[in-house]
């Protein structure tokens, strides 16, 4: 499995095509079906897997696996059945009554006390051993494997399946109501 390439893949196919929209041009959004989730405010990080070793690394592979050793582990722990997967993944600091802001990831980063609020929400497989072909096969994976509970180091980051013609009220609510960065 080449880590390296299939991340830069991953990121020039799939992220790179996401596009920030306002309430104003929502309906600009053509029809069918989508997946909506919340926009975390932090850094994209990716959780590899190959055999039996393990690491978090971004797009152009620095690896911050020691800094985020516990968020590691707890990944290994949940994900120890599968041999082969890579993760994407929102980093982000995790605050109760406010929402999380990139520069508090940074700081969480550069702070070993702060550490202990890093979090990894996960929202995407980039590669896995098991063939899962459509997102929602994906989203049921790691719902079943990581969960949804956000006080968990790692977690899978929530998703709704919405029909085009609920794309306004629910992006009222995912994204002007709870003050996000936005919404995916």
């Amino acid at each position: 499995m080449d880590i390296a390439s299939s991340i830069k893949k991953y990121k020039n196919s799939v992220t790179r095509k996401y596009i920030s929209l306002s309430n104003d041009e929502i309906d600009v959004v053509t029809k069918g079906d989508y997946w909506f989730s919340r926009k975390y405010d932090g850094q994209l990080w990716f959780y590899c897997k190959s055999n039996k070793n393990s690491k978090i690394i971004n797009s152009n592979e620095n690896d911050i696996s020691t800094l985020i050793s516990n968020i590691k582990k707890e990944l290994d722990k949940k994900l120890s059945k599968t041999k082969n997967i890579i993760l994407a993944g929102e980093l982000y600091y995790y605050l109760t009554k406010e929402r999380e802001r990139y520069g508090d990831t940074i700081s969480g980063l550069g702070d070993k006390s702060k550490r202990k609020n890093l979090r990894l929400g996960v929202f995407d497989i980039v590669i896995s051993d098991k063939l899962l072909s459509s997102f929602e096969e994906k989203y049921k994976f790691l719902k079943k494997n990581l969960g949804e509970n956000s006080k968990d180091l790692s977690h899978v980051l929530e998703h709704k399946q919405i029909k085009h013609s609920d794309k306004k009220k629910h992006f009222n609510e995912i994204a002007i109501k709870n003050n996000p960065q936005g919404l995916i």
